[in-house]
């Protein structure tokens, strides 16, 4: 295996620092609310399909509270697009409140709400302060999918993951 010289780990950092430089001194005059649009993260959507065996599943019925919530800053902690589960955010991901999450509900369970009619993957928790609580996640440049909020039975599928 080749290591750097030296010199060549001299040269790299002097690279790296010159490269960080002129970014700030090219947007000096940029506020912060510019460079964090310049660096935001990208919201990608992420089709994901799951194939299950009937047999490799336990199925669990709740009743729940059921709100929605988008990654504006207002209404997620310091990693707006990061879930709990390190994924990005997408459509067609929820967060549990934190009774539920690995007790009765667990990270990538598939969830099925019965008044929306709609399926979604645990990815993400609450806040601490809520109890049976499932939120359904939406991008903040999307229109809301309800408002308020509603009770409603909820069907937690897991599979098997010992298989």
């Amino acid at each position: 295996m080749n290591q750097l010289s030296p010199k060549s780990i001299i040269i790299i950092s002097l690279v790296v620092v010159l490269t960080g430089l002129t970014f700030l001194f090219t947007h000096k005059n940029d506020t912060v609310k510019d460079l964090e649009q310049k660096l935001k993260p990208i919201e990608l959507t992420i089709p994901v399909r799951y194939k299950i065996d009937i047999t490799d599943v336990t199925i669990t019925k709740e009743n729940v509270l059921v709100t929605c919530y988008s990654n504006r800053p207002q209404e997620t902690d310091r990693a707006p697009n990061i879930t709990a589960t390190g994924r990005l955010v997408y459509s067609g991901s929820c967060a549990v409140s934190q009774d539920l999450f690995r007790k009765t509900i667990y990270p990538g369970d598939l969830v099925y709400i019965v008044k929306l009619n709609k399926w979604f993957i645990v990815e993400d928790t609450t806040n601490i302060r809520h109890q049976k609580l499932v939120d359904v996640f939406y991008f903040k440049d999307e229109p809301k999918p309800f408002n308020g909020a509603i009770r409603s039975d909820i069907y937690i599928i897991r599979r098997d993951r010992s298989k």
